[in-house]
């Protein structure tokens, strides 16, 4: 007999209900459900009962992929009582679940990136029920840095950070704040330079820009941009605010901003600006590596970033790692070739799921 109950629900009641759970992030929000439906994504919404009380909510989309569709539950489980992520019993329940699910959409795999904390009580229990460390390597911000606003202190920085501050404001570059269309193009315009050149983790630009249209018709989006005298932009950054908490979405520096000292100045300004508002949370959003990772010493294609992101005393925050449910076995054999030799190129070492 099943311990959980699964039952679709509305856009509208997932979110009366999403407020309740627990590791939020802006993914999780409505609004970005609103947008993943704009873009003809085919979606679930579901909650999780256990006697009649709510204790998680799940929501999936279906990606078309080269190596075949696949079912992504992004950021689900979402638990409105995390006592139940360290239930075995849920994590059987919820693979029976999402297989039905990968079944029904005709999917050659399911993908998971909980948000649950990476903790090897949870990793046994989801090894022990028969999930497969996915063959990508801290998918949308299972591993991230957060920093508390309202300790941050410029004295704090490290000594290369400071100095790179310091050459910054000699050259008199300014950050500005503006939530308007004309900031998110000056945004969209860095991007797009910088992603053309290939020195961007690419999104495509016109993606990206209609996401964050998104939270800007809410006003949840503001933008900083790092200028000198001669109105030469050489960074911006885009940042989502929801409640007290925000996140770092994505920043675009070019070259000479970076030798100019530019990223430090505009993050540096960011976290002041937040704390002016009232934030207490800044995710710096991905783009870390996990504790393993550097204690194994493995290169990595993020190390120099997450260096960066040290430098401001940022905290590690680790979640569940990508996991995966094979459908169609064959097709997933070959799903996982492709993937892990693209990983490999890229620069990503592969590390096994293990308690």
């Amino acid at each position: 007999m099943s311990k959980y109950d699964y039952s679709p629900i509305s856009e509208k009641e997932y979110e009366k209900l999403v407020s309740k759970s627990s590791y939020l992030t802006f993914y999780n929000s409505p609004e970005r459900l609103s947008f993943i439906t704009k873009r003809n994504r085919k979606t679930g919404l579901f909650k999780v009962t256990q006697n009649e009380s709510d204790i998680a909510l799940i929501t999936y989309q279906v990606i078309p992929a080269r190596s075949g569709s696949f079912v992504y539950f992004q950021h689900s489980p979402l638990f409105i009582d995390p006592r139940c992520a360290e239930d075995a019993g849920f994590w059987e329940e919820f693979k029976n679940f999402a297989l039905t699910i990968g079944r029904k959409e005709q999917a050659v795999y399911v993908r998971l990136t909980p948000r649950v904390p990476n903790k090897k009580e949870i990793v046994a229990d989801i090894m022990k029920a028969g999930y497969k460390r996915a063959p990508v390597q801290e998918l949308d911000a299972c591993v991230t840095r957060v920093i508390t606003v309202p300790q941050f202190k410029e004295e704090y920085l490290r000594t290369d950070l400071s100095t790179s501050l310091d050459k910054s404001r000699k050259k008199n570059i300014k950050v500005t704040f503006s939530s308007n269309a004309l900031a998110l193009e000056d945004f969209v315009s860095i991007y797009r330079t910088l992603s053309a050149k290939k020195q961007i983790d690419f999104v495509p630009v016109d993606y990206l820009k209609d996401e964050l249209k998104i939270y800007q018709e809410k006003k949840q989006l503001l933008i900083a941009s790092a200028r000198d005298d001669k109105d030469t932009l050489y960074a911006a950054a885009a940042i989502v605010i929801q409640g007290t908490a925000a996140w770092y979405y994505w920043a675009a520096i070019t070259d000479q901003g970076k030798e100019l000292g530019a990223d430090v100045h505009l993050l540096t300004e960011v976290i002041k600006e937040l704390d002016q508002r009232g934030i207490t949370l800044l995710d710096l959003w991905g783009g870390s590596v996990s504790r393993e990772i550097s204690e194994k010493g493995l290169p990595h294609p993020w190390k120099l970033l997450d260096e960066f992101k040290q430098g401001f005393g940022a905290t590690l925050v680790e979640y569940l790692p990508a996991i995966d449910l094979p459908v169609k076995a064959p097709q997933y054999l070959a799903a996982v070739f492709y993937q892990r030799a693209l990983m490999t190129k890229r620069g990503y070492p592969y590390v096994p799921l293990s308690a």
